[in-house]
């Protein structure tokens, strides 16, 4: 029974959740509407195409990675769309791994999902799309160097070598959630594979990857806010998997082995923004782990990579990126990592700062790397003491630092209240007789060994890097043996540079710089603001424009924002925004609450219940850009992709007026629709992060967020959102039915214009992003031209 009334509310374009075929119709209208209207900036969009890829064809030095007897790398050049990856052999001899620009799916280029070669290097394995933008794909097997299929799986989402005969993958299911893990020889057919794990809870995933060492294939099932692993031995794959620690509501952790031991990054014990541990891998649940690296304070710990004889810890520090390295025993595989807990010694680990790691795309790029994608960077030792903080980069000082007292205004949510239940609640609700006993365990254990243990005279060790990089993405770094670790480093202004990092030296060796013809970085400025949120709450933003910018408030200003899923706001280089700067543009990226970039709390202070304080950081930002000079109200334009437009568009009625225009990238704007919609894929698997409807409380929060829900008659700047008909994340009508009702609702004639695609889903395929950039830009332009 709906008490609030809420879910009785109509609306006349319903009919677009219903009605695929008048949808498409209603599609092919608005299209035939926002081409006509891009017809007339056809000037424009030429000058910007050829400016953009002045700068985003520029080639790229190859920086191959070794991996045993061979180099790997991904050769891209302005003849070809995407890129090839290639390998050389120790006599220099180029062997094509992968070309998918000889590859078509209908009138289009595939889109590649993973890559993976086998332990042996003889045999290949890589997804592919089957044209319909759906993320479930087809897996194809071949051997290296050998033109041909071996064999082609279908209904796949994600895959793993298991040995040089074997792959496990996973498939979906009605909803296309990852929940059946499947064992393949080769040899055999798809009909006879072995399904060796199930998930049938619907809020959790199926996730496979391997460990650095190929010892095992970790399967995760992960919710929103817990976690639970099973090893798969890669050598006798037909051995049923074996749970590490059974899922227990909170608890988040993901592993790799090293020696007989697994190395855990986990929030157990209270750890908030995590922390590092180890168990014997024969003794792997929760009372056995032992801490490594205990969190931190202003540390977030965000991801690892374990070496024969090294854990790579990227992490963040406030808005600063960084990576730890330390040091590992190498003893026999029966050896203990660590001492037992009765005998644990006073600590001798050594501290660095860290890392951070990024997602959102959609309608968008999305990008493919070869085995992997993480974050990181910076420099110095220095003994790891409580609320210890790295030295600050001079380059990345705030202009305004927040207050002391205001610092960690972000800390008062409670992560085990995510969903809007409170934690008897979410205990009785989603977890066995069992789990609760697992969860008291927890609890016992909570106040045992949380300082770290003596262990062989290990330490961290912060990697040195150039004080200019606000961002860091990992290589591939396949080589479980390698004494180097390959980090790819940036800024909004600087163009990528690679670099491997020594491991046994400190040593951090610049092997190259990508190219931008004519770009200079020093003709730029990039910082980092504060702006003061309703509740006081320090909210970051990086700034970026020319040099020598004139605070006179007469700058056009686009504003991006995500802030969603406890992921960063991406602060690499985006070469098609120096066409913006050039033009006296300011960038600004709102690290709103509900990101990651300051650690678990300050996701937790921006989802569920708490979801409006993303919205209200974002107005304390445009505020914050009108009071110091960078702008005016009628220049701010904003945007935002999948949940970060959801927030563009929550202000876009807060503050219409004040708005110069608004870009939405497949927006999730009737998000009090899909998440009262549970038969709708994602939407179980979701409530840890807008929280579940069931709970009055929440439905009444959501109502009062939606954007689709609280349109009200207003003259709205001009907008541009996109939509994807195969969109399994954000559904199709989603966007349509706002466009829509904005329009509706508009009290002048700006235009509202939708486009959708057909063949891609929520992610765009990267043949296009030259040309969305373009329209966007060009959108902007004119939308600035008419004020």
């Amino acid at each position: 029974m709906d008490t609030l009334g809420l879910m009785s509310t109509v609306c006349l374009r319903s009919w677009m959740e219903t009605s695929h075929e008048a949808l498409l119709q209603h599609l092919g209208v608005e299209q035939h509407y926002a081409e006509e209207h891009f017809k007339s900036l056809q000037p424009t969009a030429a000058l910007l195409r050829r400016q953009i890829q002045c700068t985003v064809q520029a080639e790229e030095a190859a920086t191959p990675e070794k991996w045993g007897a061979f180099s790997y790398h991904a050769e891209h050049n302005n003849a070809s769309t995407l890129p090839t990856y290639v390998r050389t052999d120790m006599h220099g001899h180029r062997h094509v791994v992968l070309d998918p620009n000889n590859m078509q799916t209908g009138s289009r280029l595939v889109s590649i999902g993973q890559i993976k070669i086998c332990r042996d290097q003889s045999m290949l394995a890589y997804t592919v799309d089957t044209g319909d933008g759906s993320e479930v794909y087809d897996a194809v097997i071949s051997i290296i160097g050998q033109p041909g299929t071996v064999h082609q799986l279908s209904d796949v989402v994600s895959i793993e070598w298991a040995g040089t005969d074997a792959l496990v993958y996973t498939q979906p299911d009605a909803l296309g959630r990852p929940y059946k893990v499947m064992l393949h020889r080769l040899g055999q057919q798809q009909a006879a594979d072995r399904c060796i794990l199930q998930e049938d809870q619907p809020d959790c995933f199926l996730e496979l990857a391997t460990t650095s060492d190929g010892a095992y294939i970790t399967i995760n099932s992960n919710a929103k806010t817990a976690s639970e692993v099973h090893l798969l031995s890669t050598s006798n794959p037909s051995n049923a998997p074996r749970v590490v620690q059974r899922r227990i509501p909170g608890l988040e952790y993901f592993l790799s082995h090293h020696r007989g031991h697994l190395i855990i990054l986990t929030n157990a014990r209270g750890a908030v923004n995590y922390q590092l541990m180890s168990t014997p891998s024969h003794e792997p649940s929760l009372p056995n782990w032992r801490t490594l690296v205990p969190e931190r304070e202003g540390i977030a710990l965000r991801d690892m990579e374990v070496f024969a004889g090294h854990a790579v810890l990227y992490e963040n520090q406030g808005m600063q990126p960084a990576v730890s390295v330390l040091s590992l025993p190498c003893q026999p595989e029966t050896a203990s990592l660590m001492p037992p807990p009765q005998k644990q010694a006073a600590s001798t680990l050594h501290a660095s700062p860290l890392a951070c790691r990024n997602n959102q795309n959609g309608f968008c790029a999305n990008k493919q790397v070869m085995h992997g994608d993480v974050l990181s960077a910076t420099g110095g030792k220095h003994p790891l003491q409580p609320g210890a903080v790295p030295q600050q980069r001079a380059d990345l000082q705030p202009l305004e630092q927040p207050p002391a007292s205001q610092q960690q205004n972000y800390r008062e949510p409670d992560l085990h209240q995510r969903s809007g239940l409170d934690n008897t609640q979410q205990s009785t609700q989603s977890c066995s007789q069992q789990e609760r006993q697992q969860q008291q365990q927890q609890q016992q254990h909570s106040s045992q060994d949380t300082q770290p243990v003596q262990s062989g005279g290990a330490h961290l060790q912060t990697i040195p890097m150039p004080p200019w990089v606000m961002s860091v993405e990992a290589g591939a770094n396949l080589d479980y043996h390698s004494s180097t670790v390959r980090l790819k480093m940036a800024s909004p202004v600087r163009p990528q540079h690679v670099f491997d990092y020594h491991l046994d030296t400190g040593q951090l060796q610049q092997l190259a710089v990508e190219h931008i013809e004519g770009h200079d970085p020093e003709d730029y400025m990039c910082h980092v603001l504060y702006a003061s949120s309703h509740d006081g709450t320090q909210v970051p933003m990086t700034i970026v424009h020319k040099r020598g910018l004139k605070l006179d408030g007469s700058h056009p200003t686009l504003v991006t924002v995500y802030g969603a899923y406890g992921e960063c706001l991406e602060t690499g280089f985006e070469a098609e925004r120096l066409s913006l700067l050039e033009r006296g543009w300011v960038v600004a990226l709102a690290h709103v609450r509900g990101g990651g970039e300051l650690g678990r709390r300050w996701h937790a202070a921006g989802q569920s219940t708490s979801k409006m304080n993303s919205v209200l950081d974002l107005e304390a930002c445009l505020d914050h850009l009108l009071h110091k000079g960078y702008t005016r109200k009628g220049l701010v334009a904003l945007q935002g992709t999948s949940a970060g437009g959801l927030l563009v568009a929550a202000l876009l009625n807060r503050r219409p007026q004040d708005l110069l225009a608004a870009i939405l990238r497949v927006p999730f704007v009737d998000m009090f629709t899909c998440m009262t919609r549970p038969e709708l894929p994602l939407t179980v698997h979701e409530y840890g992060e807008w929280g579940n409807p069931a709970d009055p409380k929440v439905l009444l929060q959501m109502r009062k967020l939606c954007p689709y829900q609280n349109v009200a008659r207003a003259q709205y700047p001009p907008v541009m959102a996109t939509c994807a008909v195969p969109d399994s994340r954000v559904p199709v009508w989603c966007p349509a039915k706002w466009v829509a009702k904005i329009r509706q609702h508009q009290t002048a004639d700006p235009p509202v214009l939708l486009l959708h695609t057909l063949d891609t889903g929520h992610f765009a395929h990267e043949s296009d992003l030259l040309e969305n950039s373009v329209l966007e830009y060009s959108f902007l332009l004119d939308a600035l031209h008419k004020t």
